[in-house]
Formats: C-alpha cells, sequence, structure tokens
C-alpha cells in the first residue's frame, strides 16, 4: 500500500498549517461524501452487475479484494485523523 502511503503524506503535508479541529472536520467530510459515493452507487442499482460480474468471472475475484483492501485502508486512515477532535 506505498501509494496509499504516500497519498495520505501528501494530504498530511497539505493540512499542516490548519488547525487540528478543521482537519478532523476536512477528513469527517471527505469521509462522509465517499460514504454517501457508495449509497448512490447501491442505490442505482450498479451493484448488481459487479456482482454478476464477480460471480461469472473468477479472474475478477483478486481485484475486487485488492480494490476493497484500498478502501478500507482509506476509510481507515480518514478515521484515524478524524481522531484528532
Amino acid at each position: 500500500m506505498n501509494i496509499l502511503d504516500t497519498i495520505f503524506s501528501y494530504y498530511d503535508q497539505l493540512l499542516a498549517p490548519i488547525p487540528v479541529y478543521y482537519q478532523a472536520l476536512i477528513s469527517l467530510a471527505i469521509l462522509l461524501f465517499l460514504a454517501w459515493n457508495v449509497y448512490s452507487f447501491i442505490k442505482s442499482g450498479h451493484w448488481l452487475f459487479l456482482a454478476i460480474l464477480i460471480a461469472t468471472l473468477p479472474g475478477t475475484w483478486p481485484a475486487t479484494k485488492k480494490i476493497g483492501l484500498i478502501i478500507w485502508y482509506l476509510l481507515k486512515g480518514l478515521l484515524i485523523r478524524i481522531q484528532g477532535l
């Protein structure tokens, strides 16, 4: 996950001059935005197409796992930054 480390490094450098309280609010806003996007994706019905794709093509499972891990680490990193409140 070197890419996520690099992204969070840039993110931390960008937010370093901002007070900690506002950093946590910015992280919370990004987290809520990601949650809203997931909700919109599920609501639109596109998840059914992805479920069928993953079930019928075995080669998509490792990619799905990797994408899931990236999203999990992204959420985990944002939650750690929110704890600054």
